[in-house]
């Protein structure tokens, strides 16, 4: 049985979700990052004293937990060690212009991960996440803090889905054309994510899995502007390559290259390898 987890943001953190998916029979998981510190809700149902933030937090630690940071512009990659406490709340819901309830309350899963020994100058890293799913063992919060993170890698696919792919611009109206270019389109954004998470992680194997003989041929010509070796290179030289033509400058503070530079050197080689074939 495949199990569906919908993942949002601090701007999905709307009560009226909470309470459709209360009232909906789907088996589908949410799992929602919440910027609100939203009034909570009593077993008598009377209100709470305390409010969602504050009354996770004073549960007691049930985990610690360590993963890697990625850089983001100019803040470099980092460890981040965060302690896990978790609790079952009742949000209460919000109330109308004449002092009634709009909606009943709604129960939920809350996980609160807070950095512990920051940088000097950083802000700790915290977040309060919201969810239907299981908390009831450090194997079940550890997975919910997984999938949360694994919605930064979703963005990236999205951006170059829409970014890169342009698939908003095509203005397609009739579902026979738009839904097999729609599917096009998501095999080559995520062809372009693969290869670049491929080259942090594992840089050094063969190139000749992701690019074909004429592909990286080609590439190597243009850039290095001599004939190419008899030995296929690393996939991380090829793809470097690939991504110069992009625009990636390879600078001394420039790791890794990004997707853009990386779908815009892919359509560039797309040219060169269709003149080498036809004029090769």
């Amino acid at each position: 049985m495949c199990q569906i987890v919908s993942i949002a943001d601090r701007e999905a953190d709307i009560y009226d979700i909470y309470n459709e998916a209360s009232l909906s029979h789907s088996q589908a998981k949410w799992l929602i990052r919440s910027i609100k510190n939203r009034p909570l809700v009593e077993k008598e149902g009377r209100r709470a004293p305390h409010k969602l933030w504050d009354s996770v937090r004073k549960e007691p630690v049930t985990k610690y937990r360590t993963f890697e940071f990625l850089s983001r512009g100019s803040k470099p990659a980092r460890k981040v060690t965060q302690v896990i406490r978790s609790k079952t709340v009742c949000l209460h819901p919000p109330i109308g212009r004449r002092g009634k309830l709009r909606m009943k309350p709604v129960f939920a899963n809350a996980i609160i991960a807070s950095e512990v020994n920051p940088p000097l100058g950083e802000k700790p890293i915290e977040w309060l996440l919201l969810t239907n799913l299981e908390i009831d063992s450090s194997e079940k919060r550890l997975s919910i803090l997984q999938y949360y993170i694994c919605r930064w890698q979703i963005e990236v696919f999205f951006r170059i889905l829409k970014s890169g792919c342009r698939v908003e611009k095509l203005q397609l109206t009739c579902e026979k054309r738009y839904s097999p270019c729609l599917a096009l389109y998501l095999i080559i954004a995520w062809r372009i994510l693969y290869l670049t998470l491929l080259s942090r992680f594992d840089p050094h194997r063969s190139c000749e899995p992701f690019f074909s003989s004429v592909e990286w041929k080609t590439v190597y010509l243009v850039t290095k502007q001599k004939r190419p070796p008899d030995q296929p290179p690393s996939f991380s030289t090829v793809l470097l390559m690939v991504a110069s033509l992009g625009g990636f400058l390879k600078r001394k503070g420039d790791k890794f290259p990004g997707p853009t530079a990386i779908w815009i050197g892919l359509q560039r080689l797309k040219d060169f390898t269709l003149t080498a074939n036809t004029y090769g």
